[in-house]
Formats: structure tokens, C-alpha cells, sequence
């Protein structure tokens, strides 16, 4: 009857906290969350939240980091993850504010077997009682490997080598 939600989906790798780049050699995990609020006009009192997992993601290594309302975590056919949280009662947010907004957050690995420019996409549904799915955003993260240098003094000299080079190219100490 009148609950909506103008949701959003956040994902982070769990090393270098980027939400754009999964990096190899640093990271192991992706890290999700998705928010949802009822600014609807009458009290929403089933929300379910389904996220079809991308085939990069290994849906056997889902985790639950936390959530604002109990619910019942289950898998649909295909890789679909389903958050079904009956009896929220979440409020309208003329009359909670606070109290009518909500979260979910879990992490996964990405399957093995990743080459860089592999690209992770994720969008999530978000149903209110008989209502339309809201569709989140699309978090997406690109694979690559980290070009990260280890922090160096301030004044400390540093020698690239070969130079000129093709494929390698190493940063040392010039001391």
C-alpha cells in the first residue's frame, strides 16, 4: 500500500577499501551494503532484498557483516541471494524518520581465476510489501594489480631500472 524506497548499494574491497578497483595482490573480498528507507506513507511490513550475484563472485563464500532488522537469508535458483525481513514494521519516514531506514551488509570472494580487466558488476532489488522491486545502483569493480610503491622518506632518492623499460620495471633505493 504506499511504502517506498529510495535505496543505494555500496560496495568496497576489504584491503584497499576502493569502491571502484578489486586489486589481485591485495585484495580478497568485496564488501557490500545495501540501505533501504521507507518513504512511503503507511508502514511497510515485508522487505525483501534480492541481489543476483555476479558469476565473477563465489557464491559460497557469502558472510553476513550485519544487518539493522533480523531476517531470514535464503538462495533462489541461479545465483540469486535473498534477504526476506518479515515483520520489519518499518514506519513511513514522515512519522520515524530514523527508524525507517534499514541495512544489510555481507561480503564475498571473487571466484579464483580472475585476469585483469575482468569487470564485477552488482545491482540489488529492493521489494516493500507487494510493491515493484527499487533497483539499487550498479557497484562496479574493475580487476587490476597495484602499481603501489612502499612509502619512502622525504628526501630519500629512489632509481627506476632498466630504463628505458618494456614490462618490468623495478623502483629501488638509490642509496
Amino acid at each position: 500500500v504506499g511504502s517506498y524506497d529510495p535505496n543505494d548499494k555500496h560496495g568496497y574491497t576489504n584491503t584497499s577499501r576502493s569502491e571502484t578497483q578489486f586489486f589481485l595482490d591485495q585484495d580478497a573480498w568485496l564488501d557490500y551494503s545495501i540501505r533501504f528507507q521507507n518513504t512511503g506513507t503507511d508502514t511497510a511490513f515485508t522487505v525483501v532484498v534480492k541481489d543476483t550475484l555476479d558469476t565473477d563472485l563465489d557464491i559460497t563464500s557469502v558472510a553476513i557483516l550485519g544487518s539493522s532488522h533480523g531476517f531470514v537469508p535464503s538462495f533462489e535458483e541461479g545465483r540469486g541471494l535473498v534477504f526476506t525481513f518479515s515483520d520489519i514494521l518499518l514506519p513511513d519516514s514522515t512519522t520515524d524518520l530514523l527508524g525507517s531506514q534499514g541495512f544489510i551488509s555481507f561480503r564475498v570472494k571473487p571466484r579464483s581465476g580472475l585476469m585483469i580487466g575482468d569487470v564485477m558488476e552488482n545491482t540489488a532489488g529492493i521489494y516493500f510489501d507487494f510493491n515493484e522491486p527499487v533497483i539499487t545502483n550498479t557497484v562496479t569493480h574493475l580487476v587490476e594489480t597495484s602499481a603501489a610503491v612502499a612509502e619512502v622518506s622525504a628526501g630519500r632518492p629512489l632509481r627506476l631500472a632498466p630504463n628505458p623499460a618494456d614490462d618490468v620495471l623495478l623502483v629501488l633505493d638509490a642509496n
